[in-house]
């Protein structure tokens, strides 16, 4: 899932979506079906919700039921793509060289839910793996902030503060 490429006949790119967006769509398409009407109820339910409306990058305009059902087919046929790939047969060798036509419609997406399943396992492993660099890079910034903290409680930032605070009182 981390090699998708640009968007679905140029609207969103799928690298646009927060990990968390792509997964919790695919929960919902696993909870609720992949009919038409069911993409603008996926859409509110992701509007609303929120850890998705607290995100740094949330736009609304990304979450709409046309841009949650395009960014379904682009995944989809990008996980239909890799497949092919990976499977070593003589086809799949002429199907790699080939640019796969993108899905037309949510009823030729239909007889591939089967695969909604494989592709929540691993947009979750991608959101954890997200949440765990983040947490990581958290924790790198405590401890820095942390020892900074120790320094200045032992005294070792005194003569630092006053070189600095020294050309401020000579300026005025």
């Amino acid at each position: 899932l981390d090699r998708w490429r640009g968007g679905y006949r140029g609207m969103n790119s799928t690298t646009s979506y927060t990990p968390l967006e792509t997964l919790l769509l695919f929960q919902s398409l696993v909870a609720y079906g992949t009919e038409e009407q069911n993409f603008l109820q996926i859409s509110e339910h992701l509007t609303n919700n929120p850890l998705v409306k607290d995100g740094e990058t949330y736009d609304a305009q990304r979450l709409t039921a046309d841009s949650l059902h395009e960014l379904f087919l682009q995944l989809l046929r990008d996980e239909l793509k890799a497949e092919d790939q990976e499977d070593g047969s003589p086809t799949a060798t002429k199907k790699r060289k080939l640019q796969s036509p993108p899905l037309p419609s949510i009823k030729d997406a239909q007889e591939h839910r089967d695969k909604l399943p494989i592709l929540v396992d691993r947009l979750y492993a991608r959101y954890r793996d997200y949440m765990e660099r983040a947490i990581e890079e958290d924790e790198r910034r405590y401890a820095a902030v942390r020892k900074e903290i120790d320094e200045i409680e032992r005294g070792e930032w005194d003569e630092r503060i006053l070189m600095e605070e020294k050309p401020m009182t000579n300026g005025n």
